[in-house]
């Protein structure tokens, strides 16, 4: 306890050096962050859902919150992240129906490879370059099957179906202990993602939300810190996520199909996309489409909505040059389209 407190007195000499702001920790940056990684308020990466409901005085009272003004302490450590988390899986089946799951070594269970996605990056190329590092082999994106939001983590994840076309699978690697196909039938006991498989093996798009325990959640936590730990040590340390300008946009159809109204909602990570959309009028959203500014690190998820009993919004505003380029792509494509610059 009396070297966390230290390291915390360091912490605040570094803002004394830096003018009151926050500094970037150099001379420190290894061992206080290893020693924090187990502290409830010590980790970017950590769920303020999870302390909240169990560690309701440590998580207010933490020194660490005087590396930070108090604007910035509410923005950062309270109302989640302040940004939703952005990652991708991928369900790669064979000719024999075969799905691909990687043993991780983190939980030790098989899953869909995948991870969060690089700045400047086109989502489709951050499934077929996790599915590279993490198996060895070369895959062909064949359609986004759903939109993932795990509740109480602000994590995204969009779900891609994919086949294999070459590379050689690896048996092991640095993130996984195994890698294997199995049939729908045969599937290994320990496992997670169930519902990823069910839906990519269907036809259907999907907008799911990952319902978990708060004491479940503080156990993934405390388990990806472990592994956080293990690969700073290792020399591999973990990227931080990157904080993308997620937007979900809603066109509001009537019952021929006609675009009417638009919903734009900025997203900060606390709920699922399509949910920041409600509007009484519209009982269902449907996802079509996605636009990506890679340059920006801005992307658009775009829902559609039906309703034969409108109600124009008092704040309603004309359509940019923009909105109205996705509302023709809403008209002419289908479902899941993918567009951007």
């Amino acid at each position: 306890m009396y070297l966390f407190l230290a390291i915390c007195v360091l912490r605040q000499s570094d803002l004394e050096t830096a003018g009151g702001r926050p500094a970037s920790p150099t001379k420190y940056r290894y061992w206080w962050r290893i020693l924090l990684k187990f502290t409830p308020m010590g980790s970017k990466f950590t769920s303020p859902y999870i302390f909240s409901q169990y560690f309701p005085f440590l998580y207010r009272t933490n020194p660490i919150c005087m590396c930070y003004t108090p604007a910035q302490f509410i923005h950062r450590k309270v109302i989640y992240m302040g940004f939703m988390r952005l990652g991708t899986r991928v369900a790669v089946i064979n000719e024999k129906r075969e799905i691909l799951l990687s043993k991780r070594g983190d939980f030790g269970v098989w899953a869909l490879p995948g991870g969060r996605v690089d700045s400047g990056e086109w989502l489709w190329e951050s499934a077929v370059r996790e599915v590279k590092e993490e198996t060895g082999l070369d895959v062909e994106i064949l359609r986004t099957v759903g939109l993932y939001y795990q509740q109480g983590r602000s994590r995204t994840n969009i779900l891609y179906e994919a086949r294999p076309i070459g590379g050689a699978l690896f048996t092991s690697t640095d993130e996984t202990l195994d890698n294997r196909y199995f049939a729908q039938d045969a599937l290994p006991d320990e496992r997670f993602g169930d519902f990823y498989i069910q839906h990519a093996f269907g036809d259907d798009t999907h907008l799911y939300t990952v319902e978990t325990t708060a004491w479940e959640l503080f156990k993934i936590d405390m388990q990806l810190r472990r592994r956080w730990i293990q690969n700073l040590l290792a020399g591999r340390p973990e990227p931080s996520f990157v904080e993308f300008d997620i937007r979900a946009i809603g066109i509001i159809l009537d019952d021929t199909g006609t675009p009417i109204d638009i919903v734009r909602k900025a997203s900060n990570g606390n709920k699922a996309l399509h949910t920041l959309l409600s509007r009484a009028e519209v009982d269902r959203w449907q996802w079509v489409g996605m636009w990506q500014d890679r340059s920006l690190d801005k992307i658009e998820l775009v829902f559609t909505g039906r309703t034969d009993d409108y109600i124009p919004s008092a704040s309603q505003k004309a359509l940019t040059t923009h909105e109205k380029f996705l509302v023709e792509q809403v008209q002419n494509s289908i479902p899941i389209w993918a567009i951007g610059q």
